[in-house]
């Protein structure tokens, strides 16, 4: 993911960039970095894709970019985000 889609995807959803950071637990100077293209983003695009597949961006009005169909995520990422889901609402099985 290069450092303009960083910056695109991280302002779709009204994010700063600390805000970012504090998400993947990288320094907002590091943010920085990946957005002026000063430093790859390495060991962090399956985050940063996973983070933001599982964000949706904040609708503006007139920003047709900002409303994504759901065809256009991947059945991977989609099916993660159910899997989550459903963990999340499973209750703790009673202790014998």
């Amino acid at each position: 993911m290069d450092g303009k889609t960083i910056r695109r995807e991280r302002k779709r959803r009204g994010w700063s960039q600390r805000d970012l950071a504090a998400r993947i637990g990288v320094g907002p100077r590091t943010v920085g970095a990946w957005e002026r293209g000063e430093n790859s983003a390495d060991g962090g695009h399956d985050l940063l894709r996973d983070l933001f597949a599982s964000v949706p961006p904040k609708v503006v009005e007139n920003d047709a970019a900002a409303v994504r169909p759901l065809d256009a995520y991947s059945d991977a990422v989609l099916l993660g985000e159910l899997m989550r889901r459903a963990v999340d609402r499973e209750e703790p099985s009673p202790s014998k």
